[in-house]
C-alpha cells in the first residue's frame, strides 16, 4: 500500500492536509465501515446469544495479528480503546511514591495531563512543565 492509497481511501485529504493522528484525524473510510458493521453487530448488546463470542474472537484474532507484526507473544500485547486507556494503564502500573518527578510537554495529549494531576493529587508526585519554544524564522 502507498501513501496515494491511504489518500484515496480518505476523500477529506484531497481538500486538507492532516499531521494529526489518533481519533483526532480523519478516518479513512473502510474502518468507517468496519465500525459501523461492528457498531451494528453489537447493537443486540453483548448478552445476546453469540454477540460476546464473536467479539473476543475478533478480539483475540487482532492481538495475535499485533503479535506477529511485533514479534512477541500475543499475551504481550494489550488492546485499548483510546489513548486515555493506554495512558491509565502504564500510568497506573507505576508504584509511584511521593516527591517523584513527572516531565510532561507543554504540548501533552489532554488524557496524559487529567492522569498526571489526578496522580499529583493522590501519590503526591511533583509536575514538571517543559516549553516547546519554535524558532520563527
Amino acid at each position: 500500500m502507498h501513501l496515494s492509497d491511504v489518500r484515496s481511501l480518505t476523500p477529506i485529504t484531497h481538500e486538507y492536509a492532516y499531521f494529526l493522528s489518533s481519533g483526532f484525524s480523519p478516518k479513512m473510510e473502510p474502518v468507517i465501515d468496519e465500525t459501523n458493521r461492528w457498531a451494528q453487530f453489537q447493537n443486540a448488546g453483548g448478552a445476546a446469544p453469540g454477540i460476546h463470542e464473536k467479539m473476543l474472537e475478533g478480539f483475540e484474532a487482532t492481538r495475535e495479528k499485533v503479535a506477529r507484526l511485533k514479534n512477541v507473544g500475543a499475551d504481550e500485547i494489550v488492546l485499548g480503546e483510546n489513548t486515555m486507556i493506554g495512558i491509565n494503564i502504564v500510568a497506573y502500573g507505576v508504584n509511584w511514591q511521593a516527591g517523584e518527578n513527572v516531565i510532561l510537554s507543554d504540548k501533552e495529549h489532554p488524557g496524559n495531563r487529567v492522569t498526571r494531576f489526578s496522580h499529583a493529587r493522590l501519590y503526591g508526585i511533583e509536575l514538571r512543565f517543559q516549553q516547546f519554544l519554535h524558532d520563527e524564522e
